[in-house]
């Protein structure tokens, strides 16, 4: 039962998320990327912040559970440094977009979904769900 739960939040999550990218992309006139899986760098200096970023965000998160195990555990605490985390990753992102690339308007996209995670995560952590279905 709670992989079918698990399961029906991802597939809902992913079909709000992409009916949105699809309605930003209509009202702002943005083109379809041709990514695939790649990350899609602008540059190299955003390639180095990034992963910069993202090797902080994995240092904060094993000292967080490092501390946590020693005082008590608090799954809204982890969750709200994990959405700060994403929204940092995020806002960088766009910030590198709208700067630096041949294609600004990928930033409104970006930042269009960051919004939606958290419009998501305000909406599933005050009526304990998130602990629901992770714990």
């Amino acid at each position: 039962m709670f992989l079918f739960k698990l399961l029906l939040l991802f597939i809902v999550i992913f079909l709000l998320v992409i009916s949105m990218q699809i309605a930003v992309r209509k009202m702002f006139k943005i083109e379809k990327k041709k990514s695939g899986f790649s990350y899609g760098f602008v540059n190299e200096t955003h390639k180095k912040v990034d992963l910069s970023l993202r090797f902080a965000g994995l240092i904060f998160i094993i000292a967080f559970n490092m501390y946590s195990f020693e005082h008590g555990f608090a799954f809204s605490n982890y969750m709200v440094g994990l959405l700060i985390f994403l929204i940092i990753l995020d806002l960088e992102n766009a910030f590198f977009h709208w700067k630096y690339s041949s294609e600004p308007k990928q930033s409104i996209l970006i930042l269009s979904g960051t919004v939606m995670i958290i419009i998501l995560y305000i909406l599933l952590l005050p009526f304990g769900l998130m602990e629901r279905f992770f714990l």
